[in-house]
């Protein structure tokens, strides 16, 4: 669960709001007014395969783009361009 602003700071895609029905797995929730944050919230505590599909790709997305590995490799990456210039 984030806010736009959020998404923008943990690099997640810009998708729609509710994908629950289309077979895509979406990663998260975006909310930015109270409202639409408290509907899906109440959406992700009332369905378990939502809650489930959303925990997995979250942690999916921990892992490709924040663990250690993906950090050496983007520091590495970094590195060598500044080598180059």
């Amino acid at each position: 669960m984030t806010t736009s602003l959020g998404a923008e700071g943990m690099g997640l895609p810009d998708v729609g709001q509710d994908h629950r029905n289309s077979g895509i797995i979406q990663a998260f929730s975006r909310a930015d007014s109270a409202d639409e944050f408290c509907t899906a919230l109440v959406a992700l505590y009332s369905d378990p395969r939502l809650w489930k599909n959303q925990r997995d790709a979250g942690r999916q997305h921990l892992r490709n783009y924040f663990s250690g590995e993906a950090q050496r490799s983007a520091l590495i990456d970094l590195f060598r361009d500044i080598v180059v210039y």
